[in-house]
């Protein structure tokens, strides 16, 4: 069993933040904006895919009214998906 202790100061040395939210530029984006989000190299397209999807999904969802996006896949010249461009659409009002 695990003793649960209550009001230990946490250490001032650690950096709270959510290092996958900041990966991307969601929070600074406006209706009709888009970015270019590359592939890592060797990177399996659809893990890319469901890194990128996933982050917007999470952050769209948790925002009153919600935020909407969209991507498309980018090729490189020989036609081998390189990348996604994102873009914001219209907000969802979750009341309406």
């Amino acid at each position: 069993m695990h003793k649960i202790d209550k009001n230990i100061p946490f250490p001032s040395d650690m950096i709270l933040r959510n290092t996958k939210a900041e990966r991307y530029p969601w929070k600074q984006m406006d209706v009709g904006d888009s970015v270019k989000i590359p592939m890592r190299e060797k990177e399996d397209v659809d893990k890319f895919r469901n890194r990128v999807c996933a982050s917007y999904r999470r952050y769209g969802n948790e925002q009153n009214p919600m935020k909407r996006f969209t991507y498309r896949f980018l090729k490189d010249p020989d036609g081998r998906i390189d990348g996604l461009r994102v873009w914001r659409l219209h907000d969802y009002d979750v009341h309406e």
